[in-house]
């Protein structure tokens, strides 16, 4: 995928000033190179939230390279609209590649997205499984990802279709290959029309085959912007935040 400009937020604390943070291991499973390891996630919630709550399952970007993780400090600046709308969401990690350089040397991108996909599947697993203690409604789940993990929630619903999303947010991620997308749930696409490292070309090609597979879509172009847009997020949280409103409720 080459240099990430995602790698900049990891230069910052996140702030999860006004929301509570629990941290637990939600499954055990093989990492890029056949050994076990225990996978954690972030459960991120208003403080004094009410329940049941609504979910997001926000999946991080950087590169499928550590040491990106479920604390990348813009998983908060989303986090806090989120909770704020009254959703609890979960940051999970996913088996990744030592380092950029490692990645660059040896990395294989669709291996790194078919083990995220799982971790994700996991997850999902694990909160169908505890939301009466967790206080969730299981049946009302969004994914969403950044970059890298946008590209990994593809094929978590590709590897796993039982698993039911309200909605797709897919924030700067295209995936090279597109899979068959007919199964899909709704898709709301942000991407920069300036991406130098996710070319805004694939996110139009993405369109038109949801469009062709008859899948609810929309993509929201933002002009002259780049990879990992935070800065404008003014421009497109709103729009986001509807969006979810819509196919969850």
């Amino acid at each position: 995928m080459g240099k990430n400009p995602e790698a900049q937020y990891r230069r910052y604390r996140p702030d999860y000033t006004g929301m509570d943070v629990q941290e637990f291991t939600f499954c055990t499973m093989e990492d890029l190179f056949g050994r076990p390891c225990a996978l954690q996630a972030d459960r991120i919630t208003a403080q004094g939230a009410g329940k049941p709550q609504l979910v997001v399952i926000f999946v991080h970007g950087g590169g499928f390279s550590e040491p990106n993780d479920k604390r990348q400090a813009y998983i908060s600046r989303f986090a806090r609209p989120l909770t704020t709308a009254g959703y609890a969401v979960f940051s999970p990690d996913y088996p990744q590649y030592d380092s950029p350089e490692q990645f660059a040397r040896e990395g294989d991108e669709q291996l790194a997205c078919r083990t995220a996909g799982e971790a994700i599947h996991h997850l999902y697993q694990y909160l169908q499984a505890h939301s009466s203690e967790l206080g969730l409604d299981a049946g009302r789940i969004a994914l969403m990802g950044g970059s890298a993990g946008g590209m990994a929630s593809f094929y978590a619903i590709v590897q796993h279709p039982e698993d039911r999303y309200r909605m797709l947010g897919n924030l700067w991620g295209a995936p090279t290959h597109l899979p068959d997308l007919h199964y899909f749930p709704p898709v709301l696409s942000i991407h920069g029309t300036a991406d130098q490292l996710v070319p805004y070309a694939q996110a139009l090609a993405l369109q038109q085959e949801l469009t062709r597979c008859g899948v609810p879509h929309r993509l929201i172009s933002l002009e002259g912007a780049g990879h990992t847009p935070i800065a404008r997020m003014p421009d497109y949280l709103p729009q986001l935040l509807e969006w979810l409103h819509h196919t969850m409720n």
